[in-house]
């Protein structure tokens, strides 16, 4: 299983923004990604990577390769599930 590395994440994402001296109200206008998530995601907060278009959104912005982030190992003690390498396949019932 595969799982985001929140910490190293989130320092990437608070050095961008501390070498372009932004704040958060500028990331937050530029990205459309709110500022307490902005700061939720630079803490390392578990609930701030829920979306994955946020994590993407951030990455672009801040040019960033969120393969990078991506690390092999069990879950996180506070329970986050990480990602699945092959995601289970969504399987639907036929009427018959």
């Amino acid at each position: 299983m595969w799982r985001l590395d929140r910490v190293a994440f989130g320092q990437a994402l608070a050095d961008g923004r501390a070498r372009w001296r932004m704040t958060l109200r500028e990331v937050e206008a530029a990205t459309g990604v709110s500022r307490s998530t902005i700061s939720r995601a630079e803490r390392g907060s578990a609930d701030a990577f829920q979306s994955a278009q946020n994590v993407l959104v951030l990455c672009w912005f801040y040019r960033l390769d969120p393969m990078s982030f991506l690390v092999e190992g069990e879950a996180d003690c506070d329970g986050d599930a990480g990602f699945h390498v092959h995601p289970p396949v969504r399987q639907t019932l036929s009427g018959g």
